[in-house]
């Protein structure tokens, strides 16, 4: 299943639970030469957002990051900007319970130059193949009463800006639990915490990658019940100043988990570039599981 934004990767059997998912570390082969161009390319990056904040008034520099090899913003010895790490998806094997991710160590100054003709020149002429942008993964949180949680990004995400997506992020390195990483990203984004609800009743439907900005860069894509209502959720995402809320989650949105009212949601009341490619995907991929392949194959032919 695919639109103009985005495209399904894998569709697993049926909805694989948060457990059954693993994450494999493996061996990432990078060409000889790619790290000076990314070293460059995040140099010029982080001169680029200086001068944007300079304009605003804030004194930053530009510093070594730890052990890394490259450079950083900071602000009074606060980050501002920072080679923060990340694994990039290189292959997938699965069952009706059980999900193998086989992911590289990679960081998202490397991640951010992979459409440079440059690099795609190194991997080319030395044989290799070029790595997917960074794996994320979001989960919506479907309430008590029949929603699909979605966080609403801020107009200044470096990411999306303004769009639907759902609670998540990156995960930083191959060894990350699946469970505890989205726990996080549900509290810290819209304020549910771990024990209001059953982690072992977080799915995963299967991976949908973005057509549009990022080509390539998928997400796993889940939901999670909550015997919270959608009024709740929304008082608590709201009951923090805006200044308090993260950038990229500066309020939430509601699908109906119906299958006629998400049809109409997905087919008359949005269109899929309000969405983060992931985000409209991984409602098709919740219907596709929940209603059946004529539903989703149906809500695609109405998006051509």
């Amino acid at each position: 299943m695919e639109t103009r934004t985005w495209e399904t990767l894998e569709l697993f059997d049926g909805p694989v639970r948060s457990s059954g998912i693993h994450l494999v570390g493996s061996p990432l082969e990078v060409p000889g030469g790619v790290e000076d161009v990314v070293r460059k390319k995040w140099d010029s990056q982080l001169r680029t957002k200086q001068e944007e904040l300079a304009r605003l008034g804030m004194h930053t520099e530009i510093m070594p990051y730890g052990s890394t090899g490259l450079n950083a913003l900071f602000e009074n010895n606060t980050q501002k900007m920072w080679p923060g790490p990340a694994v990039t998806l290189m292959e997938t094997t699965h069952d009706m319970s059980d999900v193998k991710l086989f992911v590289g160590q990679t960081s998202f100054p490397f991640i951010a130059v992979l459409k440079d003709p440059v690099i795609s020149a190194l991997y080319e002429s030395q044989g290799i193949k070029k790595p997917r942008p960074a794996l994320a993964i979001c989960t919506f949180v479907k309430t008590g009463d029949g929603y699909l949680t979605m966080t609403v990004r801020g107009p200044k995400a470096s990411m999306y800006p303004g769009r639907l997506y759902a609670p998540g992020g990156n995960p930083e390195y191959p060894h990350t639990n699946i469970i505890k990483h989205q726990q996080d990203e549900i509290a810290d984004e819209i304020r549910i915490w771990p024990g209001e609800y059953d982690p072992d009743k977080m799915v995963f439907a299967g991976l949908v990658a973005d057509n549009e900005q990022l080509p390539g860069k998928p997400d796993l894509v889940g939901w999670v019940p909550v015997d919270i209502e959608s009024g709740d959720i929304q008082a608590r995402a709201y009951g923090r100043p805006l200044s308090k809320r993260p950038n990229d989650v500066i309020g939430v949105a509601f699908a109906p988990a119906q299958e006629g009212h998400l049809f109409d949601y997905l087919t008359k009341e949005t269109h899929p570039l309000q969405y983060c490619p992931p985000a409209h995907g991984g409602l098709v991929l919740y219907g596709r599981h929940s209603f059946g392949k004529e539903w989703a194959d149906t809500v695609i032919k109405r998006l051509e």
